[in-house]
């Protein structure tokens, strides 16, 4: 199940970065 959690850490860390990029979530979804 290693390979699920760092999966889950990559996208955490994405949607993060997706976020910092855009701070209107809104506009996106």
């Amino acid at each position: 199940m290693l390979a699920l959690a760092l999966l889950w850490g990559f996208l955490s860390i994405l949607r993060w970065i997706e976020v910092r990029i855009d701070p209107f979530p809104v506009s996106r979804h």
